[in-house]
């Protein structure tokens, strides 16, 4: 499929797209015709497209999710590694969570100084 058809599967930008292909997220062939060099982007694209929306929303970083598409590829996932990253996560969440909890409380105490 051209890219073009990607941008409509997948709905992120063309930049988007190419910028992904320069980190080496997604892949394409290129093949040509008479007057234009078009890439090729395979149903594959869409997966790890798909993949990579999913784990942005868990604030992987890129980095994190080339590492996850490159193992899924090679299959070369750890479940122990895999078990440690998670947990991990989970912690940095809960801490970031604490974290807001303090900040809306000082919020809190600042809005009844204010309008009391």
């Amino acid at each position: 499929m051209r890219i073009w058809e990607l941008v409509q599967k997948t709905g992120i930008s063309r930049d988007t797209i190419r910028f992904y292909e320069k980190k080496w997220l997604i892949t394409s062939s290129e093949w040509k015709d008479i007057s234009n060099n078009y890439r090729d982007y395979d149903e594959e694209n869409i997966k790890n497209i798909s993949q990579i929306q999913f784990m942005k929303k868990l604030w992987f970083t890129l980095k994190e999710c080339e590492v996850w598409i490159r193992k899924r590829k090679n299959n070369e996932f750890n479940p122990e590694s895999n078990k440690k990253f998670i947990k991990e996560r989970i912690a940095l969440i809960d801490k970031q969570i604490q974290e807001l909890v303090d900040i809306r409380t000082e919020f809190e105490v600042l809005y009844k100084e204010q309008w009391k």
